[in-house]
């Protein structure tokens, strides 16, 4: 059967040929102009009646519910129980698409405002079949210029479809222009940007390392506010931020895109510096820990220049120098900065408070030892100005631990060793010392000499 029509034998509405006009009837003959109206609309669509044979159930007309039941090309199942007053929607809809039932699918459905018309294109699909415009459909575009939302209307054309689809889209401010991040303190980084003409206000986000991601942290609600300060930060570390503005358009917010990723860090926390006298020409310096420095500079002060000048750079996990060849009982001044490398920029620590070092006095020297009766030794040696007194250390050994044995006042240069055994040899080394500002600077030991008493 190419076109599947059933004439209903009773109770129906058919036409009246006299009146012209719809009215209840029944009998079979009666549905003959229902029946021939519907079939010569089929045959006037389908002209080629071999190829739609068998595709569709085009139409029926049952006599128990008094209804007309279609489907459609799109797959849809029509029924209309007043014949009378639908009838003709039945005989306009067979063999079309309903554009309402089809799916439109637009290239995209967020765009940037332009300032000028947006206007997308669509794919209208029925079924399996995808639709041409303007042999099917046209495309009407509305409030698609300014942000919000804009709308697309579907309609159809002529006799090839029939119903009507709207769908949405977005358009949203540009993207922010000119995004950047400076370093105010150590607490503090200040974000500035472009002011966007398209927004009421923005929205900014710092990255969270703990959860991996970006967390809003400030709205700013005048869209004429350019800057930024994030405060209460901690010093030495490297913040990320993006921002996006937003515009408000029937109480709905329309936002941009987010802009780049900046970045900044935090100013470093100076450091202090500690030292020890290591020797006659040596001096020991170390300070303390910066957080999140990737490094240190020493600085020592030039007395020609009149500046001080870099004598060495540390990695972060080094924080110990010692600073040789220097003149004995001398005062340096050494300061250190801590810093930081961020990409292809280098942040850096103020400088630490300058500290004073000396070093120790000059080494002790033509130290000699007389051997002496009753158990005694007599050192002597050369004196050392401007120191504060003298160390003597022993030994077993020559290269052995010594132990302090005895202090000497700086007027004197012997002194004599008493109770020491008359069988053993021992060794001794002396050291000059002077005590500057409560704390004492040692020189360096002078070369040891050995012996033991005559008896």
């Amino acid at each position: 059967v190419e076109y599947n029509v059933i004439a209903p034998g009773s109770n129906m509405y058919s036409t009246d040929i006299t009146e012209n006009k719809y009215s209840y009837t029944s009998g079979t003959s009666a549905a003959t102009a229902v029946v021939s109206a519907l079939a010569a609309n089929f045959r006037s669509i389908y002209k080629d009646r071999t190829k739609y044979k068998n595709s569709y159930i085009i139409a029926k007309l049952k006599q128990s519910n008094k209804y007309v039941s279609y489907t459609d090309l799109n797959g849809r199942i029509h029924k209309y129980k007043k014949v009378n007053s639908d009838l003709k929607t039945v005989a306009n809809t067979f063999g079309k698409y309903n554009i309402a039932a089809c799916t439109v699918i637009p290239s995209a459905y967020t765009y940037i405002y332009t300032g000028d018309a947006i206007e997308p294109n669509v794919v209208v699909k029925c079924a399996n079949a995808i639709l041409s415009k303007d042999t099917f459909y046209t495309i009407e575009y509305s409030n698609n210029i300014e942000v919000g939302k804009a709308l697309i209307t579907i309609k159809p054309v002529n006799s090839k479809a029939y119903g009507m689809k709207k769908i949405y889209f977005n358009i949203i401010p540009p993207k922010m222009e000119n995004v950047r991040v400076a370093t105010l303190s150590k607490a503090a980084l200040r974000l500035s940007w472009d002011a966007n003409s398209s927004c009421d206000g923005y929205d900014i986000y710092r990255y969270n390392s703990i959860e991996k991601k970006y967390k809003f942290i400030k709205r700013i609600t005048n869209g004429k506010t350019t800057k930024y300060d994030d405060s209460s930060l901690n010093s030495g570390v490297i913040y990320y931020y993006k921002i996006r503005g937003y515009k408000s358009v029937n109480n709905v917010k329309y936002y941009t895109a987010f802009s780049n990723m900046v970045y900044a860090s935090t100013e470093l926390t100076h450091t202090t510096m500690v030292y020890n006298s290591l020797s006659s020409s040596a001096i020991k310096l170390s300070w303390f820990r910066v957080n999140g420095a990737t490094g240190y500079e020493l600085f020592k002060y030039n007395s020609k220049s009149k500046s001080y000048k870099k004598i060495a750079m540390f990695p972060a996990t080094v924080r110990v120098y010692s600073d040789t060849n220097l003149t004995p009982l001398t005062k340096y001044y050494y300061v250190v900065r801590a810093y930081k490398k961020v990409k292809n920029e280098t942040i850096y620590a103020d400088y630490s408070p300058k500290i004073g070092a000396y070093t120790g006095p000059a080494k002790v020297g033509n130290v000699k030892l007389t051997p002496e009766y009753n158990k005694k030794v007599l050192l002597s040696w050369d004196k050392v100005n401007n120191v504060s007194g003298y160390q003597i250390y022993v030994s077993k050994t020559r290269n052995g631990t010594y132990r302090h044995v005895s202090n000497v006042q700086s007027k004197y240069i012997k002194v004599r060793v008493v109770s020491v055994p008359v069988n053993s040899i021992y060794y001794y080394k002396i050291t000059a010392y002077r005590k500057i500002n409560g704390k004492f600077v040692y020189g360096d030991f002078s070369e040891p000499v050995f012996g033991k008493p005559i008896g």
